[in-house]
């Protein structure tokens, strides 16, 4: 049985016996005060650029986590889903 993930103009299928999927864990604050420091900020110009390079590597899907101290996540995390698609 396959797992299958939809986007908007994408679908990625995994589970045994399907090709590997690569799942790209880049924009994730933890360890990188640059990109926490612009989340509280409310800004998004790191989340777009890891997107991208993620997506130019091969990662067919990209795991966001807006999850930090002093970070609305609640406010943050739609914002920056937007902002990756």
């Amino acid at each position: 049985m396959a797992t299958v993930v939809t986007g908007k103009n994408t679908e990625v299928k995994f589970g045994q016996g399907l090709p590997t999927v690569i799942i790209a864990e880049r924009i994730n604050p933890t360890g990188r005060k640059n990109l926490t420091e612009e989340l509280r900020q409310g800004r998004l110009d790191i989340v777009e650029a890891d997107a991208k390079k993620q997506a130019e590597a091969g990662g067919h899907i990209i795991d966001v986590n807006v999850g930090a101290v002093s970070v609305n996540e609640v406010e943050m995390l739609p914002k920056a889903i937007k902002k990756v698609m």
